[in-house]
């Protein structure tokens, strides 16, 4: 009798990963549990007047069924592997715009206190601006009533226009300050509304961005609970008994 067959039959014990992965190491237990196996591989086979034959044919059966097996388990391991690379990838994304919008987050506290300090300023400026306005009028007040002073009186003219010509130097100096005053306000105001429509515009799209992630999220946890890996060679396992 030939030992092609038995030879046979090591060889694709060897390469059945679900019987050897559970493969005792010594010789003895590891020929009982392979003549186990070809005997439950040659009752699917009919018997004739060839029995090699017979033989033959069931290992190619169980051959093929071990590498539809094995092309199967290959398949679902790759694909979770491409989902866990991708969710990966989703996470390390969703964890830098995590951080892009702390960053804005700062950016906008900052904002807000810089508007409130801008506020303030205005404040300060607007009651400088009433201050001034009141030392202006006063002043112009006081021009009148030197200049109502000089038609009735010709005693110390020349200190008088002195007097005026610097009141009315004062009084454009204050006039000038003033105007730089409303000009810087208005310029600090528009740089301002500027920034905060920027960080409005940033945090509209970053909100996009995750409720997109969380759907794709949800879309892949539902695929992989799908597809376990071996769950399909487990089922198949137990309606064969092996």
């Amino acid at each position: 009798m030939s030992l092609r067959p038995a030879l046979h039959a090591e060889s694709l014990f060897a390469s059945a990963p679900s019987l050897h992965s559970r493969a005792p190491h010594s010789p003895t237990a590891r020929c009982s549990l392979l003549t186990s196996w070809i005997v439950r591989a040659m009752k699917t086979e009919p018997m004739d007047n060839d029995p090699m034959a017979a033989f033959a044919r069931a290992m190619a059966q169980a051959q093929n069924a071990i590498a539809t097996e094995r092309q199967e388990k290959i398949q679902a391991r790759t694909a979770l592997l491409e989902s866990h690379r991708e969710r990966r990838a989703l996470a390390d994304e969703l964890a830098r715009t995590e951080a892009s919008n702390d960053r804005l987050r700062t950016q906008n506290a900052e904002l807000s206190k810089r508007c409130d300090d801008l506020a303030l300023k205005h404040d300060i400026a607007k009651s400088t601006a009433e201050a001034r306005h009141g030392r202006i009028k006063y002043l112009m007040e006081r021009v009148a009533l030197i200049e109502t002073s000089r038609r009735g009186e010709r005693t110390g003219l020349d200190a008088e226009h002195a007097e005026l010509e610097k009141l009315q130097k004062a009084v454009k100096e204050d006039q000038a300050a003033l105007k730089t005053e409303k000009a810087r306000v208005t310029r600090e105001k528009n740089k301002f509304a500027k920034e905060q429509e920027a960080s409005r515009s940033a945090f509209a799209g970053i909100k996009r961005k995750i409720e997109d992630w969380e759907g794709q999220f949800a879309q892949d946890a539902h695929k992989d609970d799908g597809n376990e890996p071996g769950g399909s060679s487990r089922r198949k396992r137990q309606r064969t008994g092996t």
